[in-house]
C-alpha cells in the first residue's frame, strides 16, 4: 500500500521501523474492508501492528541501550500478535490469498531485520562492557577518562 516518504530522521532511518510501518499501512488498508461486525477484530489488529513501529521510535528516543533493547522485545512481541492475526483473517476468509502472502512476507522480512538489529544493538552492549572492563584492569580500577 503506503511507502514512507520524507527524508527520516532518528529512527525513521531504521529499516526495522520503515518495514513495519509498511506492514502496518499495509494492514490498515486490509482492516478496512472488514465487515462492519468485525470492528473488534480491526481495532486488535491495528493496535499490535501499530504498535510495532511506535515502540521501534519510542526506544530509539530512549536514554540508554539498555531501555531501547526494552522496547525493541516489546516491539518483537507485538510482530509476534501481528503473525497471529494475519494467520487468523486467512483462516477465516477475511483476506485473499495474494494480500496473506504479501503480509505474510511482510511480516517476515521485519522479524528477520528486527531480530538482526536487536542482535547488533545486544552485542554493541557486550563490547562496551568489556571495554571499560578491560580498561579497568589496565588502569588499576581507576577509569580512564581520556
Amino acid at each position: 500500500m503506503g511507502q514512507v516518504t520524507g527524508g527520516g530522521e532518528g529512527h525513521e532511518k531504521l529499516d526495522a521501523w520503515k518495514l513495519s510501518d509498511d506492514l502496518a499501512v499495509d494492514l490498515f488498508g486490509v482492516t478496512r474492508a472488514l465487515p462492519p461486525d468485525m470492528r473488534w477484530l480491526s481495532s486488535q489488529v491495528l493496535r499490535a501492528a501499530i504498535s510495532v513501529p511506535a515502540n521501534i521510535a519510542e526506544g530509539y528516543a530512549r536514554a540508554s541501550r539498555r531501555e531501547f533493547l526494552q522496547f525493541l522485545s516489546i516491539s518483537r512481541a507485538s510482530l509476534a500478535e501481528v503473525e497471529y492475526f494475519i494467520h487468523f483473517m486467512n483462516r477465516t476468509g477475511l483476506m485473499t490469498p495474494e494480500q496473506h502472502q504479501k503480509l505474510r512476507e511482510q511480516r517476515k522480512a521485519t522479524a528477520q531485520r528486527l531480530h538482526g538489529f536487536n542482535q547488533v544493538r545486544s552485542q554493541q552492549g557486550q563490547l562496551r562492557r568489556h571495554q571499560i572492563g578491560r580498561r579497568l584492569r589496565i588502569t588499576g580500577g581507576v577509569p580512564n577518562r581520556c
